[in-house]
C-alpha cells in the first residue's frame, strides 16, 4: 500500500505542469513551424504535418519522462523539507529554554560583577573598622549574601566559583581588618572581572592561574590550582617567567590548551 502511495506521488510529481506544456507546445511550435515551412516555399504534405506532430510527441514524452526520473528526488526533497520544519517546531521550545537560560546566566554574571566592585571598592577604603567607612555590619552581611547567592547560581561554572569565592574572602579580610596589605588588590580584581565578562575556556583557565601566583606569591598557598590540570598550567607558567607575556608563546599555550580540553 505504501509503495503504490509513492508511486502516486512519483506520477503525480512527474505530470505536473505537463498538460500546461502540451497546450504550449501544440499551440506554439506547430503553428511557428508550419509557417516557417510555408515562408520557406515548402509544400505543406501528409508527410511534413505527420513529422511535426512526431516531433511536438517526442518533445512531451522527453519533457514527462525526464520529470518521472527527477521525480523521486523533488518528493524526497520536499519530505526532507517537512521534516526540517517539523523538527524544529519540536526542538523550538528547547532553543527557547537554552536562550533563557543563557540570558539568565549573563544577567548574574554582571549582578555578581557589580557586587564584587562594590565589596571591593569597601575594602579598598583606607579606614580601619568599617563602620567609619559608612557602612554598618549589616550592609556588609547583605551585600555578602547577595554575592553568595549570585555564585552559587553560577556554581556550575567552577573558574568564576573559585575565582569569586577568593576574591570575596580577600575583601572580606581587608574589610575586618585580619588583613592589611592591599598591593594585589588591583590585580585581583582585574583577573577576576576578566573571568566575569568573558567565556573562554581556554582563556579562562589561564586567568584563573594568573590569579592562583598572584595569591601564591602573596599568601604563600593557593588551595585550588594545588594539584592536577592548573597546578600543571601554574608551573608552566612560572618556568616561562617573562617570557609567558610575549604573545606568540601565550597563543602557542592556548593552542596547547585548546587541543587537550577537545
Amino acid at each position: 500500500m505504501n509503495f503504490l502511495k509513492y508511486l502516486g506521488l512519483l506520477f503525480n510529481r512527474a505530470a505536473q505542469k505537463s498538460v500546461l506544456l502540451t497546450d504550449r507546445l501544440t499551440i506554439l511550435i506547430v503553428p511557428f513551424a508550419t509557417l516557417a515551412l510555408w515562408m520557406a516555399g515548402a509544400e505543406m504534405t501528409d508527410s511534413v504535418q505527420e513529422t511535426l506532430f512526431l516531433g511536438v510527441a517526442m518533445t512531451v514524452l522527453a519533457v514527462v519522462v525526464l520529470r518521472l526520473v527527477a521525480a523521486s528526488y523533488f518528493v524526497w526533497k520536499e519530505d526532507q523539507d517537512e521534516k526540517e520544519a517539523l523538527v524544529g517546531e519540536i526542538e523550538r521550545p528547547e532553543r527557547l529554554l537554552r536562550a533563557d537560560l543563557r540570558q539568565f546566566s549573563l544577567d548574574n554574571r554582571k549582578a555578581l560583577s557589580v557586587a564584587l566592585a562594590k565589596l571591593s571598592a569597601i575594602a579598598n577604603l583606607k579606614t580601619e573598622p568599617m563602620l567609619q567607612a559608612g557602612y554598618s555590619a549589616d550592609q556588609i552581611n547583605k551585600l555578602v549574601v547577595e554575592i553568595d547567592t549570585l555564585i552559587n547560581q553560577l556554581s556550575y561554572d567552577y573558574r568564576v566559583r573559585v575565582a569569586a569565592l577568593h576574591f570575596r574572602d580577600y575583601c572580606i579580610d581587608l574589610i575586618s581588618g585580619e588583613r592589611d596589605g592591599r598591593d594585589t588588590l588591583w590585580e585581583r580584581r582585574k583577573l577576576v572581572f576578566k573571568l566575569l565578562h568573558k567565556e573562554d575556556h581556554v582563556n579562562d583557565d589561564l586567568t584563573l592561574v594568573e590569579l592562583a601566583i598572584v595569591i601564591e606569591d602573596e599568601d604563600g598557598e593557593c588551595n585550588f590550582a594545588s594539584k592536577g590540570v592548573l597546578a600543571e598550567l601554574k608551573e608552566q607558567i612560572r618556568e616561562l617567567g617573562g617570557e609567558y607575556y610575549n604573545r606568540e608563546v601565550r597563543d602557542d599555550l592556548r593552542r596547547k590548551l585548546k587541543d587537550n580540553q577537545s
